[in-house]
C-alpha cells in the first residue's frame, strides 16, 4: 500500500499501518514540530500551571534559589543586565515614574487595596507580639535628633533618589535584626527577642525597603538578649 509523507510529499510504500513518514529523516523533523506544538499547549494548560504553583512554594525550589542566588555566575549575569541599556529603558519605562504613583496611591484607596494594607499591619503586629522593645520613644527620639535629619544608610550609601538629608520626620524605625527572623525564632524555640536603643536605628523609606529582612549592622553597638 502506497501513501503519501507528511513532510516532503513523497510517495511511498507503507511498511507499517502507522507510518506517516518516508524516512528516518523526515520523522525526525515530524517529531520535533509534534512536540513542539504540543509543548505550546502544555505550557499554556492548567496542569502546567498547577505544577508551576506546587513547584514554586516546594522547599526543593527555595533550596535551590538560595543557592543559586549566592554563585558568581548569577552575580555576573546581574551586573551585566543592570548595566545594559535595555535594562536602563526598562527601568525608565517602568520604574516608579509619576502615573506609577499616582497609580498606586489610587489602588490603596481601592477595597482591595485597603484590605492588602490592613493584612499588612495584622501580620506586623502578630510579629511584633513575639518580641520585647525595652526602649523608650524619648530615647528613640534623641536619636533620631542625633541624626540632623540625615539617614546614614546601609554600609554608608543611602537609596534616597533626593539624598541622604531626607529630615527628621522623614525617619523611619528599623530592626537591625528583622523582627520576621525573630518570630521565626520565637515559633521554634518560644524564646522572645529584646531590642534595646542600640538594636534599632533611623532610616529613610527607601533604605527600609531595599534593606527587607537582611541583617546589616551599622557602626557601634550590636547587642540582643534573648529570654524565655
Amino acid at each position: 500500500m502506497e501513501k503519501q509523507c507528511i513532510i516532503c510529499g513523497k510517495v511511498f510504500t507503507l511498511t507499517s499501518p502507522c507510518q506517516k513518514t518516508c524516512s528516518d529523516e523526515c520523522s525526525k523533523i515530524n517529531f520535533k514540530q509534534y512536540h513542539k506544538q504540543y509543548g505550546k499547549h502544555y505550557e499554556k494548560s492548567e496542569k502546567r500551571k498547577r505544577y508551576n504553583r506546587l513547584y514554586e512554594k516546594s522547599e526543593k525550589r527555595k533550596q535551590y534559589k538560595q543557592s543559586y542566588y549566592k554563585t558568581d555566575a548569577y552575580i555576573e549575569h546581574r551586573l551585566k543586565l543592570e548595566n545594559s541599556p535595555e535594562y536602563k529603558l526598562y527601568k525608565k519605562k517602568y520604574g516608579q515614574t509619576d502615573e506609577r504613583k499616582k497609580a498606586t496611591k489610587e489602588y490603596k484607596n481601592t477595597p482591595k487595596g485597603k484590605e492588602y494594607i490592613l493584612r499588612n499591619r495584622i501580620k506586623r503586629r502578630a510579629f511584633k507580639n513575639n518580641i520585647i522593645e525595652v526602649f523608650s520613644m524619648e530615647e528613640w527620639k534623641d536619636k533620631v535628633e542625633n541624626t540632623n535629619g540625615i539617614c546614614p544608610g546601609i554600609n554608608g550609601v543611602c537609596f534616597n533618589k533626593d539624598g541622604s538629608n531626607v529630615g527628621i520626620s522623614n525617619l523611619v524605625l528599623d530592626h537591625i535584626f528583622p523582627i520576621s527572623k525573630a518570630n521565626k525564632e520565637f515559633k521554634l524555640t518560644g524564646a522572645k527577642r529584646i531590642y534595646n536603643i542600640d538594636d534599632v536605628q533611623p532610616l529613610c523609606k527607601s533604605c527600609n525597603s531595599v534593606k527587607k529582612d537582611k541583617i546589616i549592622k551599622p557602626k557601634g553597638l550590636y547587642t540582643i538578649k534573648i529570654i524565655n
